[in-house]
């Protein structure tokens, strides 16, 4: 059996520190993330060392990997917070302890969305040891208060927007690896979202004979 990819090793760290967050600032463990900042450096010399990175409110970041050139910039986003847990749940591993069973990492975060976190420095960080250098700017937005409110994002879109960055594609979560989830594909299906939900209102009239709307006339 071939040895676990070293990254793995990475992903548990992550979840192991519990970064939940609350919806009252006041209420949110400080000590929990600048630990998660931390163990991030310490995992990802080279990402931390050759990207500059900008901390985003307290503890969100925004990291800029420039490439040979500056137009159609890329954003790759994650967040670095976790939902609480709930401990009456019939859990099978411990919530934070990051086991790995059968090929598995088990905790919190390691899908909603340190296991994001984790590819994403993983990859550039391999890619920077190879010495390769992107064709467009690439920048890393993690926030740190998805779960809750969001605060980090806006304020990660302003920054971007005060560097004069208007980015041409924006990566995030959201998708999924769906198993049977139509008839006749009896493959895994990675659900790949083109863009994001809006809303819109709508007022429309009409006029003619009143009816049940199961059999409208």
């Amino acid at each position: 059996m071939n040895p676990p990819d070293p990254v793995v090793a990475k992903l548990q760290a992550l979840v192991r520190i519990p970064t939940v967050s609350t919806p009252d600032p006041a209420d949110l463990d400080t000590a929990a993330f600048d630990a998660l900042l931390d163990a991030l450096r310490a995992q990802f010399p080279r990402v931390f060392a050759d990207l500059a990175a900008t901390r985003v409110l307290d503890h969100g970041l925004l990291l800029h990997w420039p490439g040979t050139s500056a137009d159609r910039p890329v954003v790759l986003m994650a967040h670095l917070d976790v939902v609480p847990v709930d401990p009456s749940a019939p859990w099978q591993h411990p919530p934070v302890g990051g086991d790995g069973v059968d090929g598995a990492v088990w905790g919190r975060g390691t899908l909603d969305d340190k296991g994001s976190v984790a590819a994403i420095c993983e990859a550039v960080e391999r890619l920077l040891a190879d010495g390769f250098v992107p064709a467009q700017d690439v920048w890393l937005s993690f926030g740190a208060d998805e779960e809750v409110s969001g605060r980090c994002a806006p304020a990660a879109v302003e920054a971007l927007r005060g560097r004069g960055v208007r980015p041409w594609f924006v990566l995030d979560e959201g998708g999924a690896v769906a198993h049977d989830a139509f008839p006749g594909v009896d493959r895994p299906l990675a659900v790949v979202g083109v863009t994001e939900k809006g809303t819109t209102n709508l007022e429309l009239r009409t006029e003619g004979r009143g009816g049940h709307s199961s059999m409208p006339n």
